[in-house]
């Protein structure tokens, strides 16, 4: 069984040999740099402003996560208090349990008066 004190120590372990590994590449990576900036004629002040912070942004904008999804987005949300179905995908077998009248587990107010699938078979 581990202990705190060698997870501790694996941690120490594993950041050192991070450290020896940036050690190693970083040579190479300012080389690879120093070499784009010769080849594209590459001026201090197009990398950097009077504070020596960097001007340039990434190239690929960071892509915000994708919203969960909402039976309030796509239609009617059905719950009998303990399920819950989103109206996407098959009906679930707790609401085909009750036949043919679906419609009164609707629990958001927008779909109480229209199914959100209409014309939907319960089988």
């Amino acid at each position: 069984m581990k202990t705190v004190q060698s997870i501790r120590a694996q941690i120490e372990k594993l950041q050192a040999e991070e450290q020896e590994f940036i050690e190693r590449e970083r040579g190479g990576v300012i080389q690879r740099c120093l070499d784009a900036i010769m080849t594209y004629r590459i001026a201090p002040e197009e990398l950097f402003d009077s504070e020596g912070q960097a001007r340039i942004q990434a190239q690929t904008p960071i892509k915000k996560a994708r919203p969960k999804v909402s039976g309030y987005k796509f239609g009617a949300t059905y719950s009998d208090g303990v399920n819950t179905w989103v109206g996407r995908g098959p009906i679930p077998g707790w609401l085909k349990a009750h036949g043919e009248d679906i419609d009164k587990f609707i629990t958001n107010a927008r779909f109480a008066e229209h199914s959100a699938r209409p014309g939907r078979k319960v089988s």
